[in-house]
């Protein structure tokens, strides 16, 4: 796949490069943790952002003691991440609305610590995720030198996001695919 290096592929504001309903614009706007699963399954890095390397496999113990691998997929992880984030959601609103019913008057809540969590997790691999493929591709910090990974993944997330998606994929060559782990078809080459 022809990736550029020493320049992003396009700008952080370029996301309707391809058109509003592309699937990139689409699930990085409105799901973005499956898009970013998908880059760092492209980029071959772990659920937390760090590069996993050609080994996939973790040792783990089985019932009887017995040393075994077992494959632990990013995209997989990121997604049960994220599940597990709106189940919780769907909790804490259920019990809101029961707790709101017993109030007389309406009540403004700033964001809980199961939000909160989230986002610090969301914030955290997107940054070491656009760190990795700056490095990767000697592409220089051109705004906020010495923060600009940091100050992307804060201020601008499905951006960021959907910038480092465009970068490491040939959208022009291949067609997006929403829901699998790579977000491109089997057809397409990996990244090297």
């Amino acid at each position: 796949m022809d990736i550029p290096t020493d320049r992003w592929r396009d700008g952080l504001f370029s996301c309707f490069r391809f058109g509003c309903f592309h699937p990139v614009v689409l699930v990085g706007f409105f799901c973005f943790p499956v898009t970013l699963a998908q880059v760092m399954t492209r980029m071959d890095l772990t659920w937390i952002g760090d590069y996993r390397g050609s080994d996939r496999r973790v040792p783990s113990m089985t019932a009887n003691g017995i040393r075994t691998r077992i494959f632990f997929s990013t995209f997989k992880c990121v997604m049960t991440i994220y599940i597990v984030y709106l189940v919780g959601l769907y909790i804490k609103g259920k019990l809101f609305q029961e707790m709101m019913l017993e109030l007389p008057i309406p009540l403004f809540l700033p964001m809980s610590w199961w939000d909160f969590l989230f986002w610090v997790y969301c914030f955290v691999a997107v940054m070491k995720t656009r760190s990795y493929i700056r490095r990767k591709y000697s592409i220089p910090e051109s705004e906020c030198h010495g923060c600009e990974d940091c100050c992307c993944a804060f201020f601008c997330l499905p951006l960021t996001i959907c910038q480092m998606a465009r970068h490491t994929a040939d959208y022009e060559t291949y067609r997006a695919v929403p829901c699998n782990e790579s977000g491109l078809p089997p057809s397409a080459p990996a990244i090297v």
